[in-house]
C-alpha cells in the first residue's frame, strides 16, 4: 500500500470501519471471542493459560506495535463540524500520534506512556520549521486499566 494514494488508503480504512460495524460480522467475532476465552479456562495453570492467551490472542496476532501513527481523515460531520472544537482519539500505546481532521483545521493526538515530553518537543520543533500554527492543550492523563495477571 506504500504507493496508494491518501484518497485510497482512507477508503481502505473507512471501508474496515464500516465492515467491523454488521452484525454478521459480530456474531462472528463474539463466536470467535468466546472460543479463546473457552481455551484459557481449559488451560491446568496460570503459566499455561498466559501461554495459551498470548499465542491466540483475538485482538492481534503481529508483534506489539512501540508506536502508532494513524491519520483517520476529513469526515463529513454535516451541520455538526461548526460547533466541533476538537476531535482526538484515546487509544493504548506506547507513543501514539492520531490526526483527525475537520473542515478548517485538524487535531492531534500525541499520547505517550511516559511523562518524558521528549518526543512532543521535537514534534513541536518540526512544526514550528514547517512553519505550521498550532495550539496545545494541557497534558491529560489516561486513566485507563493496565491490567497485568499475577505471576505464577
Amino acid at each position: 500500500m506504500k504507493d496508494e494514494s491518501i484518497e485510497k488508503l482512507n477508503m481502505r480504512a473507512r471501508g474496515a470501519i464500516i465492515k467491523q460495524n454488521q452484525s454478521e460480522l459480530s456474531v462472528e467475532r463474539f463466536v470467535n471471542l468466546q472460543k479463546a476465552h473457552d481455551g484459557i479456562d481449559a488451560q491446568p495453570d496460570l503459566k499455561s493459560k498466559k501461554k495459551y492467551a498470548s499465542q491466540n490472542s483475538t485482538f492481534r496476532s503481529d508483534p506489539r506495535d512501540n508506536s502508532t501513527i494513524s491519520y483517520v481523515g476529513k469526515m463529513d460531520w454535516g451541520e455538526m463540524d461548526q460547533h466541533i472544537k476538537g476531535l482526538y482519539t484515546i487509544t493504548d500505546g506506547d507513543l501514539m500520534l492520531e490526526v483527525n481532521a475537520l473542515s478548517d483545521k485538524f487535531c492531534i493526538t500525541f499520547q505517550l506512556i511516559d511523562k518524558k515530553r521528549e518526543p512532543l518537543e521535537r514534534f513541536f520543533e518540526l512544526l514550528d520549521s514547517e512553519k505550521i500554527a498550532y495550539t496545545v492543550s494541557e497534558p491529560y492523563t489516561r486513566y485507563l486499566p493496565r491490567i497485568e495477571l499475577p505471576k505464577a
